[in-house]
């Protein structure tokens, strides 16, 4: 039996070595994928709201019961609207292909 146990630390040694190997190199990467993972709530956040006002002007303007003065005001700011989400869901995408790339390996 003592001579079974070094004989069996040996291999566990080798796995661990070859373990530690594969977990090294993600080291560095935590803090670009904790960044990532952090800015996607706000891009979110940002789209939601871009999107929600861009609903109520919408509804505004095609609203036969409401009087606009200036269509096209509200035409402009809608799409001021609009462009405001999709750079949020560039932020988002981009933040989510950091996240595929970190964790491809």
């Amino acid at each position: 039996m003592k001579r079974l146990a070094p004989l069996a630390l040996f291999p566990l040694l080798a796995c661990l070595a070859v373990a530690q190997e594969k977990i090294v190199p993600r080291v560095p990467k935590v803090s670009r994928i904790a960044k990532a993972w952090n800015s996607i709530a706000p891009a979110t956040q940002e789209y939601n709201e871009a999107m929600g006002h861009a609903d109520r002007l919408l509804h505004e303007r095609f609203n036969p019961k409401i009087l606009i003065s200036n269509p096209d005001d509200k035409r402009r700011e809608t799409v001021g609207q609009y462009k405001a989400a999709r750079e949020a869901l560039l932020k988002e995408l981009d933040a989510l292909n950091v996240l595929i790339e970190e964790e491809d390996y």
